[in-house]
């Protein structure tokens, strides 16, 4: 499907374009845009559901401006993984797990949907921004429209390679690391980590100025996953940190360096 999404400030809609079944135990594959505000990017959501369970998502940032042309974005559904990709490079890799306990969507047929919808309590920085109506009408462009089914020895457009035999080639692999490397903003596989800032300061020895006050939270929520770092000051800054997924030593590490910096004398 090619699409050309909302222009402006497209903050509070959703342009969607997904496979579902239905039911309460549906299976479903998303590609979902969430609008921003003007001059905002746009973030690619993605999910798996399995029986009626998602909580699969993985959302992205695109490497070019999705609302000034149309841009092709494709889902291969195939019995031993889904992939998705933009513009044929592939962002994301959802394997068959079912040999380790994971539920996999193979079993039920799925029909194509494609939708502009009122999302404002979710889709925009998690709800804090809502959509602007004075806007309206919001418009997303839709053409292109192409579905390649196959039961047999079909050849792939992806990678020249049987449909039931498809992998990526090398080329592919590396599209995704840097796709992975460098857009990728939430992974639902992230580990979630909670550090008490005021332990760690008493066993290091440094004290929180009077008018500061820092929380530090690694976490992964449903819309973001993010080093958030509050200072109550006359003037209120928030400031917001991408942390990409790596191992725990890792964000720890990164998180003390973080606080170092923020107490150390030629700081402030």
């Amino acid at each position: 499907m090619q699409l050309k999404l909302v222009a402006g400030n497209s903050a509070g809609t959703v342009t969607a374009y997904c496979l579902s079944s239905q039911g309460p135990t549906h299976d479903e594959i998303d590609f979902e845009f969430l609008g921003n505000l003007s001059g905002d990017p746009y973030i690619v959501h993605t999910n798996v559901f399995t029986q009626g369970k998602g909580n699969r998502e993985q959302q992205f940032y695109l490497w070019f401006d999705p609302t000034r042309n149309f841009h092709t974005y494709s889902i291969v559904w195939i019995s031993q993984q889904i992939i998705f990709l933009v513009d044929n490079t592939p962002i994301r890799v959802f394997k068959n797990g079912e040999s380790i306990g994971v539920p996999f969507p193979k079993n039920q047929p799925m029909k194509i949907y494609s939708s502009l919808w009122n999302a404002d309590d979710w889709a925009t920085r998690g709800g804090l921004v809502k959509a602007d109506w004075t806007k309206a009408p919001f418009t997303a462009y839709y053409r292109g429209f192409n579905v390649q089914t196959c039961t047999g020895s079909c050849t792939s457009s992806v990678s020249g390679r049987t449909w039931q035999n498809q992998e990526l080639d090398a080329y592919s692999r590396r599209r995704l690391r840097w796709v992975q490397k460098n857009f990728m903003i939430s992974n639902y596989c992230w580990t979630d980590i909670d550090i008490d800032i005021d332990q760690w300061c008493r066993r290091t020895n440094h004290h929180l100025q009077p008018h500061l006050r820092i929380s530090l939270s690694l976490s992964l929520s449903f819309f973001h996953f993010q080093t958030h770092i509050l200072f109550f000051k006359p003037n209120t800054l928030s400031l917001h940190l991408i942390t990409w997924a790596c191992p725990l030593s890792l964000l720890r590490l990164i998180s003390k360096s973080l606080i170092f910096y923020l107490f150390s004398p030629n700081h402030f």
